[in-house]
């Protein structure tokens, strides 16, 4: 799976953005892909009008706080994250720092907006598409 520079799972980060919307239908709940986030990003984005699409808005908004959480509880302050062995080989890493304030509505809107850019990652694990947005929106520094 992937290996964060904080030392933390990446499958806590699923687990915990699932707590919120346990009760919820699966087809509408789980996010396991970049199309499934993208997906329930765009319901959050919108302001989940519909029945239907609160539940998907519920479940982006977990899956982000549940990754922003584990990523914040398990580094130093100031420390870059880093995804690590991402994409289709498993050779790719994906380094940002979390700004001071971050809205998960401005982040999923990120993701919205990262999802056309990438449409190889709609297949791939939901945390590659999330770990993209960040590494474009706050990037890790040259040295």
């Amino acid at each position: 799976m992937f290996k964060f520079v904080h030392v933390v799972a990446a499958g806590v980060f699923l687990a915990a953005g699932m707590v919120s919307v346990a009760s919820a239908s699966s087809d509408d709940s789980d996010i396991t892909t970049g199309a499934d986030l993208t997906s329930a990003c765009t319901a959050y984005a919108a302001g989940a009008e519909t029945s239907a699409n609160n539940i998907k808005a519920a479940s982006c908004k977990g899956f982000l706080v549940g990754m922003v959480t584990g990523m914040v509880q398990s580094g130093e302050a100031g420390a870059p994250t880093i995804v690590r062995r991402a994409g289709p080989n498993g050779d790719q890493d994906y380094c940002f720092y979390l700004p001071k304030l971050l809205k998960y509505s401005d982040f999923a809107q990120q993701v919205v907006d990262m999802a056309p850019k990438h449409p190889e990652l709609a297949d791939r694990p939901a945390i590659e598409l999330a770990g993209l947005t960040l590494s474009k929106n706050y990037p890790c520094k040259s040295e």
